[in-house]
């Protein structure tokens, strides 16, 4: 049996809609679920990558984060990370010791450098614990 022109393009036989090869539908089925959980990938991925660093500080610092906008005076000591799929990480934490702060930002401009800071005065280094809701 021959496959007609119309088979041949794509087109059903019985001219209604194509259908859709599996292998087409399987990819756009994990391309959007890659996009749904681009936050949480990036998430973990950063997560990751603060651990490594936690682990390296000097016991009298701490965790810092510093945006690539925010200049070279302002650090932000972090105190937790979050974020919303599909496109949004956050980072809470304080500016200057005092001001509690929340930075919410897309994945497609995150640009920080990971920093050890001096804790706030009076305060012990902190640490951000894994194993828990951030």
């Amino acid at each position: 049996m021959s496959q007609s022109s119309d088979d041949a393009k794509g087109q059903a036989a019985d001219g209604g809609v194509p259908a859709i090869s599996p292998d087409k539908a399987i990819c756009a089925e994990a391309e959007q679920a890659a996009m749904l959980y681009a936050a949480e990938e990036v998430f973990n991925h950063i997560l990751g990558r603060v651990k490594a660093f936690q682990a390296q500080l000097p016991e009298d610092h701490e965790l810092g984060l510093q945006l690539a906008d925010m200049g070279a005076g302002q650090a932000l000591h972090v105190r937790g990370m979050s974020y919303k799929n599909p496109n949004i990480i956050e980072f809470s934490g304080m500016l200057n010791g005092a001001q509690q702060v929340l930075i919410i930002q897309h994945i497609s401009q995150l640009s920080f450098l990971l920093i050890a800071v001096p804790p706030p005065a009076d305060q012990k280094p902190y640490r951000i614990g894994f194993g828990a809701d951030l």
